[in-house]
């Protein structure tokens, strides 16, 4: 049972070496992977949509994607479909939360994090102030 804060560091920076050694595999930069979210955000209707490169500024990843849904029903649709098109193409999600009240979803992919949220949360949370 992993109990410290370093093993549960270790297990995750392990888990983030196997998610981009996946990428490498499939054909997919860093680059592309956060394309790949952004656009699919974008079909799935989710509005501004950012993305921060956390390189440097965060320990848990590299990537920071934050996009605004209009209800708490598109915010939970938009997460359960971001992580099935992510599986359909081949990337790992390592987890996801915030569904109960669907105001503000985490979706983490490993090398980005994804924020879905409802636009009071966002404009509450201000996250862009804190990793611009």
């Amino acid at each position: 049972m992993i109990t410290s804060a370093y093993q549960k560091k270790a297990m995750r920076n392990i888990a983030v070496f196997l998610v981009e050694y996946i990428m490498k595999d499939k054909g997919y930069s860093r680059d592309e992977a956060v394309e790949f979210l952004m656009k699919t955000l974008d079909g799935l209707k989710g509005t501004d949509i950012v993305h921060f490169d956390v390189r440097g500024k965060s320990s848990i990843t590299d990537n920071m994607i934050i996009c605004t849904g209009t209800s708490s029903r598109q915010v939970s649709a938009m997460a359960d479909n971001l992580i099935t098109e992510c599986k359909k193409a081949g990337f790992e999600t390592f987890g996801e939360e915030g569904k109960n009240t669907a105001d503000w979803i985490v979706v983490d992919l490993g090398q980005a994090i994804v924020h879905i949220m409802q636009r009071d949360a966002r404009e509450m949370y201000q996250l862009e102030k804190l990793w611009a």
